[in-house]
């Protein structure tokens, strides 16, 4: 009988052993596929959420995240996952409380990226946090995050193009979302749209 879940996705045993075991990407940095692919299903959780207005997906999305966190092994990772978490979180509540949760895994997360010289992951958690913080009318916290990656651009020019896209990216999807919604029927159940 085969067993249900992310890890067991194929029929053939060798290659889901085979991604289980890859413990470093293609630039030599610790990599968990396992991890890996919690982050994609809560990532999916959240584009689902946002498009059939369902909040409780975001919570889902958290505890997976959770669970993420609990099991990963590099630091560089179990700092991101918490960001990613205490994002949504944010993003859910919108308090004060909770931006000050974000504001510290962001600095945690930081920090474990700059002593591992993870300047691409550092890019990517600024741009995040920096978004983040500017809707948020954080501008002080948006400021420092600018900077961290300009930062990170300065150590790593491939990281550069990190902080535009992921803007880009933010922007192109709130007008999408926005538009989406315009054009659902007023009586349109998204509900069993689940994972």
């Amino acid at each position: 009988m085969q067993e249900k879940g992310f890890l067991y996705c194929t029929e053939n045993c060798q290659v889901r052993e085979m991604s289980i075991a890859i413990r470093q990407d293609t630039k030599g940095n610790p990599y968990e596929f396992r991890i890996e692919m919690i982050n994609w299903m809560a990532d999916y959780l959240v584009t689902l959420s946002a498009l059939v207005g369902d909040p409780s997906l975001i919570n889902t999305a958290v505890e997976m995240l959770d669970e993420a966190v609990r099991i990963a092994n590099e630091m560089t990772v179990k700092t991101l996952l918490e960001f990613q978490r205490d994002l949504l979180r944010a993003r859910l509540s919108k308090d004060e409380e909770s931006f000050n949760n974000l504001r510290n895994s962001y600095n945690q997360s930081l920090r474990a990226s700059k002593d591992a010289n993870r300047w691409e992951r550092l890019a990517t958690i600024a741009s995040r946090y920096a978004i983040a913080s500017l809707a948020s009318w954080h501008v002080v916290d948006f400021c420092r995050a600018f900077a961290e990656c300009l930062n990170s651009a300065f150590k790593d020019r491939s990281t550069a193009r990190i902080l535009p896209k992921s803007t880009l990216k933010a922007l192109v999807e709130s007008l999408l979302h926005r538009n989406w919604r315009r054009t659902v029927p007023f009586d349109a159940d998204y509900s069993s749209l689940k994972l």
